[in-house]
Formats: C-alpha cells, sequence, structure tokens
C-alpha cells in the first residue's frame, strides 16, 4: 500500500539520536486517505522528499531594468533562449550593473512541458520525457531505473535535474499558452528508447539557445525579487 500527498515540512528537530520531522497538509487534500494513513501509523515506511516548485535566475540590468536572458516561444511551443550582448559584456567585466531576480514555477506545469513540448535536448543522463511517461503510465521508480540501467537514487535525482533545467522554459512555454491557448502541436508518446534523449536529430529540439555574443557566463549578483514577471514589457 502506498498513500501520495504533498504536505509541507512544518518543523525539524534532532534530539539524541532521533530526527523527528513534523509534516502539514491541509485536511482537504487527505480526505479520502486518512484511513490508509492511520494503517502506516507506528511502522517503517519509505519517504520521497522533492520540491514542489522549482526556483530559477533571470539576471537583470540595475540601469535600465531589462530583462539580460529571455525565453522566446514560437506557436508550435519550441523554446528559444536569447542572451542580449550587453549581459554577456557586463557579465565578462563583472559589472555591478546586473542583478539576478528568483521567480518560481510548478512541477506540474514543468512536468507538462517535458511530455507535450515537440522535442527536447536535455544534458543529462536520462529522456526525461520517457521517464515521465511511466510514470504516468503506474511504472514504479525501480522499473524505470532498470530501463535506464541505473539506480533508482540516480534516476530520480536526473529527473529532478531536467525540471531545474527546464523551468524556465516551462514558465515562457506556460504563459505564452495562459495568453494565446493550446499549441499547433502535442507530443505524442516517445519511442521505446530510454537510454538516448530525443536531441540525436540534431534539426530538431524545443529547446534552443541563442546568443548576439559567443560568450556566457553564470556569474551575476543575486537580489531576490519574487513573483515578479521576467517576461513583462515595461510601461
Amino acid at each position: 500500500m502506498s498513500v501520495e500527498f504533498n504536505p509541507s515540512i512544518k518543523n525539524v528537530t534532532v534530539a539524541n539520536d532521533k530526527v523527528k520531522i513534523t509534516l502539514e497538509v491541509d485536511k482537504t487534500a487527505v480526505k479520502q486517505k486518512l484511513g490508509d494513513i492511520a494503517e502506516l501509523e507506528g511502522k517503517t515506511i519509505t519517504a520521497l522528499l522533492r520540491k514542489q516548485s522549482y526556483e530559477y535566475a533571470i539576471p537583470y540590468s540595475k540601469i535600465d531594468n531589462k530583462p539580460g536572458i529571455r525565453y522566446d516561444v514560437d506557436n508550435t511551443g519550441i523554446v528559444q533562449k536569447v542572451v542580449e550582448e550587453q549581459l554577456s559584456l557586463d557579465l565578462e567585466n563583472k559589472s555591478d550593473d546586473i542583478e539576478n531576480r528568483f521567480f518560481a514555477v510548478e512541477k506540474e506545469i514543468i512536468d507538462e512541458f517535458i511530455m507535450n513540448s515537440p522535442s527536447l535536448e536535455f544534458p543529462g543522463n536520462i529522456n526525461p520525457r520517457a521517464a515521465l511517461f511511466e510514470l504516468e503510465n503506474g511504472a514504479a521508480f525501480t522499473e524505470i531505473a532498470d530501463q535506464f540501467e541505473m539506480s533508482e537514487t540516480a534516476v530520480i535525482n536526473e529527473l529532478e535535474k531536467a525540471r531545474d533545467y527546464y523551468a524556465p522554459y516551462a514558465a515562457a512555454w506556460d504563459e505564452k499558452r495562459q495568453r494565446d491557448g493550446f499549441f499547433a502541436t502535442q507530443q505524442e508518446e516517445p519511442a521505446d528508447d530510454t537510454k538516448n534523449n530525443d536531441s540525436d536529430n540534431e534539426n530538431e529540439g524545443s529547446v534552443t539557445e541563442a546568443s548576439e555574443t559567443e560568450t556566457e557566463s553564470d556569474e551575476a549578483v543575486t537580489n531576490d525579487h519574487d513573483g515578479e514577471d521576467p517576461y513583462a514589457e515595461d510601461e
């Protein structure tokens, strides 16, 4: 028997050689699961803790308040990362005129993007779309791990890396979808090739990158601006 719900971690305390983790969830979210949860009380269980939202950073210019990176989405759902030339110059010169602003996107949106975008390029060790399709069809992580010839923990970690990687792409994709409706094409179930990413064909890709310069750096001053829209036009 397994029970799945989405609680928040209320408290973590350490006493002697024991760690006590207190979870809190709205009663309506587990109303139909209380009986199953009660059966597990006092027993040893396996717990998998993972984020429900993923944070990403967009570098902004302090001078003109414009983002140095944008994610352009076409009508088929293809997302292109574009790095502004001035950002590359500022980062190369370690300018103090750049600050990172942080945004968050829900896991469900990222997973939907991965499963529905035309094709993907992920610089990791799994095909995240294939893994998500398997989970959607009821497969356990142990079964997916066998397909990828990896450990269960490695598959989970790779899938988390994919969600972190795709977070800004998914946010832009979802914004356009909400504004303009569904895209012209929707992704079918991937071919039975879980060891290779969809990026084997170099001419395809829903996630592509373009830069107005040949250099790009992750170095930037951090500044938290949760909740802002990184794609909004300046008034």
